[in-house]
């Protein structure tokens, strides 16, 4: 499940059964989490994603049977952790067979990020404004020439980079979630069942 590029820092999420398994928010999740604060125990899981551990052993137990988490003991407990610090899906997105796959993962991802930002909402202490800013969103569009993406590129890698630096930062925890799309439907009308999608989703 792993390819000879795998190292301690970068493990690149490839086999298609572990795509599969993160086309689930709360499996992203823990996954997420595992990375960034493991080795981590059920319990520690269940504060942290304010759920029953009842409710996090079969999505642990899937997660690990594909590889993607590793169950150690700790103080008669058992813990876990990835098989890296950052585990990435980038390069499986390259692959035209991964297509429908990623797509799932994707929808997962923004279903969590909407999760996440209206618990943060609810909770009423995050902070929209200023240098400590932990609450915010923003689309934009526009149509960058090959040097402005390419500089665009270069900030979202420094980004992911000061993320992976700051998993254990001793800060509020927080997520950042990105999308970076071309506009142009993959067919004609798709743009046109938006609303349609948006009743689905309530």
């Amino acid at each position: 499940m792993t390819t000879p590029d795998n190292d301690a820092e970068d493990y690149w999420i490839l086999d298609r059964a572990q795509i599969l398994c993160l086309a689930s928010a709360r499996r992203m999740e823990i996954l997420d989490l595992a990375a960034a604060f493991g080795p981590i125990s059920i319990v520690q899981l269940s504060e942290a994603l304010a759920a029953k551990p009842t409710a996090l052993y079969h999505h642990v137990e899937k997660l690990e049977a594909c590889g993607l988490l590793i169950a150690d003991e700790r103080d008669g407990a058992a813990v876990y952790s990835t098989p890296a610090r950052r585990m990435r899906l980038l390069r499986a997105l390259a692959r035209a067979e991964n297509e429908e796959l990623m797509g799932a993962v994707v929808g997962a991802l923004a279903r969590q990020a909407a999760r996440d930002f209206e618990n943060a909402q609810a909770r009423g202490d995050a902070v929209a404004e200023g240098s400590g800013r932990d609450l915010g969103f923003f689309r934009l569009a526009a149509a960058p020439d090959a040097e402005a993406l390419a500089e665009l590129n270069a900030l979202f890698d420094q980004i992911s980079e000061l993320f992976w630096r700051s998993a254990r930062g001793g800060g509020r925890r927080v997520a950042l979630t990105w999308f970076l799309t071309p506009l142009e439907p993959a067919e004609a009308g798709a743009a046109d069942d938006d609303d349609e999608n948006e009743k689905d989703d309530r």
